[in-house]
């Protein structure tokens, strides 16, 4: 499984590199915190093909899973590799991580 650390997302948010950040929680979770630039897309109906279609098949920018600790991310990203795309990664740590290292909620 590929992951990221909140810190090399927050080189990248320096850097001006693009990417997109998909909460997989429950709405209920994401409205009383979530990491922000988040979107939610909860795994239950989570849709990766769509998502895909959306930035392309052949789009280089990188996709960002995130939950509560990364176990949900971890299962979202599998859905991911099954529908082929590669350049998805699950976040470290978790929301609870990201707000451990001071980013914005």
């Amino acid at each position: 499984m590929n992951s990221i650390t909140t810190q090399e997302i927050v080189d990248q948010m320096e850097n001006g590199i693009a990417f997109q950040l998909i909460d997989v929680r429950s709405p209920t979770e994401y409205q009383k915190i979530h990491a922000q630039p988040a979107s939610l897309q909860p795994l239950d109906s989570l849709n990766p093909k769509a998502i895909i279609e959306k930035h392309g098949e052949h789009s280089t920018i990188p996709i960002y899973l995130i939950c509560k600790t990364g176990a949900r991310a971890g299962m979202a990203w599998k859905k991911f590799q099954q529908e082929g795309y590669e350049n998805v990664f699950v976040v470290e740590g978790g929301t609870e991580g990201w707000q451990k290292n001071g980013l914005s909620v």
